[in-house]
């Protein structure tokens, strides 16, 4: 019986399969726009949020250097008055 069942769902699979027509559906531009966005859209949110951390950190050492010059120039300014 098992036998059977296999052979003829093996036959139904094969027919089924050589038979297929053509499926006449029009897949517009919108998905493909849907699907780039549901692709790339977390690879652009992972990119944007590293650069903003980065852009962060860029501030912090920039603020960071300018009090170290400054405090550079009050001390070479006290310096020159003594």
């Amino acid at each position: 019986m098992i036998r059977f069942t296999l052979l003829f769902m093996a036959i139904m699979t094969i027919t089924l399969c050589s038979t297929a027509s053509m499926a006449y559906a029009y897949i517009g531009p919108g998905a493909a726009v849907a699907f780039l966005g549901y692709a790339f859209g977390p690879v652009i949110a992972i990119v944007v949020s590293v650069g903003l951390v980065g852009a962060w950190l860029g501030r912090v050492v920039w603020n960071k250097m300018k009090v170290a010059r400054s405090d550079e120039s009050v001390k070479d300014d006290n310096a020159a008055d003594e």
